[in-house]
């Protein structure tokens, strides 16, 4: 979960360093967030129907690749989209809970 909120603190270095203002700076964390939020409604309810094992290894190596994509981000762009992947995928963890319970 830490991977959620790690740009916040560091955005006012991160902006300027890609070309953000810094009103489209605070995107970074905000579409991590909403990646989360996504992950939580499209990827968690499908381990009741998904062998659990195999979607939540898929999705942590996709948390892997958008965490690499996110550090060397060459543009904005990919990073504000890596950002929101990272989110995205970090959900995972949230796959973990019924996966335990059973």
């Amino acid at each position: 979960m830490l991977a959620l909120y790690a740009s916040q603190p560091l955005v006012g270095i991160i902006g300027p360093e890609l070309g953000l203002s810094p009103v489209t700076s605070g995107l970074a964390t905000t579409l991590t967030l909403l990646g989360y939020a996504t992950g939580l409604f499209l990827l968690v309810p499908p381990t009741d129907l998904v062998e659990n094992r195999r979607l939540i290894l898929a999705t942590l190596a996709g948390n892997i690749c958008a965490l690499l994509t996110l550090a060397a981000a060459p543009t904005a762009a990919a990073f504000l989209i890596a950002s929101f992947l990272v989110g995205l995928s970090t959900s995972a963890i949230q796959m973990l809970v019924p996966a335990l319970h059973r």
